[in-house]
């Protein structure tokens, strides 16, 4: 049985959203709850499912009981597990998964934890990414949001560890002045510039930044409004900061899947023409020979009848 009793809510500890709401759901019973725009029914359901600290809302008093055992104070994840879920809405909750793992995003909260994959499209990849979109509808769904945040740095100090290793290994030294300002506006180019979220696009786009100075040096002293470096002008590699940019903020205004997502979009109807022609094509049956009027056979005439015959 879920209890509500004297509940009072505000957000910010000034806006009052609910004040003294009571509500009882026995067992076995279906409750309407119903009310205009700002009467409070999102906050009460966010007080059911933990997700109100989200929303930077507080309980000032009152109770939430399901079965005698209180839900405040509860993370969202550990209310899913004993049986209270709220649907979010909208019709495209996590855009980044496909449908099927849409639906497969149900059962992160449930124990069993025997099917898993690589890191991006197993249970992991598929919660952080649900955590990415949309960190409210990941909690009601099961997944524990402060863990994950905590998952996903743990694992992005470690590549940047990796790197780090890596780099000092190539130069033989580390020089703090390298990691620069100038080096993380690349970096956020190349993530953005290739398309988040693919390992193929930031390989693109890293290729991209680094190229494209060297091009401009080489072979841009045919362009009119680039200067040799040093001479006060602008020089290629002011300018191709300059398209960087430019880039940057084109992408995340209409395309923020990068470079990869523009490519993935012009070859899809050439793998849906490759797949059709892998798929075996299989032919219908004729169609059975239908009898016309100027057939020479006719049907034999009924049992008992006299026959035309002599």
């Amino acid at each position: 049985m879920l209890d509500v009793e004297d509940l009072h809510v505000t957000y910010g500890g000034a806006v009052c959203a609910l004040q003294g709401v009571t509500l009882t759901v026995p067992d076995g019973k279906v409750a309407a709850l119903l009310g205009s725009n700002g009467a409070g029914k999102s906050t009460l359901l966010r007080c059911v499912s933990g997700t109100l600290r989200i929303h930077r809302g507080a309980v000032n008093s009152g109770t939430v009981l399901l079965d005698g055992k209180s839900l405040l104070k509860r993370d969202a994840a550990v209310i899913v597990k004993s049986g209270v879920v709220q649907v979010p809405e909208g019709r495209r909750i996590f855009g980044c998964l496909t449908v099927e793992e849409n639906l497969r995003a149900g059962s992160l909260g449930n124990a069993n934890r025997s099917a898993r994959k690589n890191l991006l499209r197993g249970r992991p990849g598929w919660a952080m990414q649900m955590v990415r979109d949309s960190e409210i509808a990941a909690a009601v769904m099961g997944v524990d949001v402060r863990r994950y945040k905590a998952s996903a740095f743990v694992l992005s100090s470690m590549y940047a560890g990796l790197a780090g290793v890596l780099f000092a290994l190539t130069y033989t030294r580390i020089v703090p002045n390298t990691f620069d300002f100038d080096l993380s506006i690349q970096f956020l180019a190349m993530i953005i510039i290739g398309g988040l979220g693919s390992v193929g696009g930031a390989a693109l786009g890293a290729i991209l930044v680094i190229a494209l100075p060297q091009l401009l040096t080489l072979y841009g002293s045919g362009l009119p409004f680039l200067a040799a470096p040093g001479s006060g002008g602008v020089d290629p590699g002011t300018f191709a900061k300059y398209v960087f940019g430019a880039a940057i903020i084109g992408f995340l205004l209409f395309e923020s899947g990068g470079l990869a997502a523009i490519g993935a979009r012009i070859a899809a109807p050439f793998y849906r023409r490759a797949d059709r022609a892998r798929t075996p094509r299989v032919d219908a049956p004729p169609d059975p020979p239908v009898a016309t009027g100027s057939s020479s056979t006719t049907d034999p005439p009924p049992s008992g009848s006299p026959s035309n015959s002599a």
